[in-house]
């Protein structure tokens, strides 16, 4: 995870969300339940609120796991151009070991790397009180993107009639 990215700023935020937790397992669920229940409030596809459940579940996963943070907080934001997720501790971040490739059957390590593929921008970097990682997302998922028509609505589909019934035998 590139960790020399400056976290770019939300442009015309709309809305603000906050949540402190304890730095214990529990705070996993609790951060994807409170993810998933703010952005769907805000309206957001259900493709990105799954897609941002599993980016905070990283994030909150590796402080539970690998800082010495007795609490985490997680601020979620609303913007023109989409949202941002941070999640803040209390320690001091390292970037991974190379120790090596990882393999199929490593338990661990390939996190961030799906952070990395769904979100549009994503990173690491030491704040005055301990560590921020961030990822920011589009509102729209990259496959259901609206259709592009000029500034006019997309033609509206007419469903197919349904097929002639055919009178039941005795």
């Amino acid at each position: 995870m590139p960790s020399d990215v400056t976290e770019p700023r939300p442009q015309h935020p709309s809305a603000l969300a906050v949540c402190a937790l304890p730095a214990e397992e529990e705070a996993v669920s609790q951060a994807r339940a409170f993810v998933g229940m703010q952005l769907t409030a805000w309206r957001i596809g259900e493709e990105v609120v799954d897609a941002a459940r599993l980016v905070v579940s990283e994030f909150v996963t590796n402080t539970v796991r690998h800082s010495p943070s007795a609490d985490v907080s997680l601020r979620l934001t609303r913007a023109r151009a989409g949202v941002w997720i941070e999640v803040f501790d209390s320690g001091t971040w390292r970037p991974p070991a190379t120790g090596g490739p990882y393999d199929d059957l490593s338990e661990g390590g390939r996190g961030l790397m799906l952070v990395q593929a769904l979100s549009r921008q994503c990173g690491v970097h030491r704040t005055a009180y301990g560590t921020c990682a961030w990822a920011t997302m589009s509102e729209h998922p990259p496959g259901g993107r609206r259709a592009r028509t000029g500034g006019r609505r997309a033609p509206r589909t007419t469903p197919a009639p349904p097929p002639p019934r055919t009178p039941a035998r005795p």
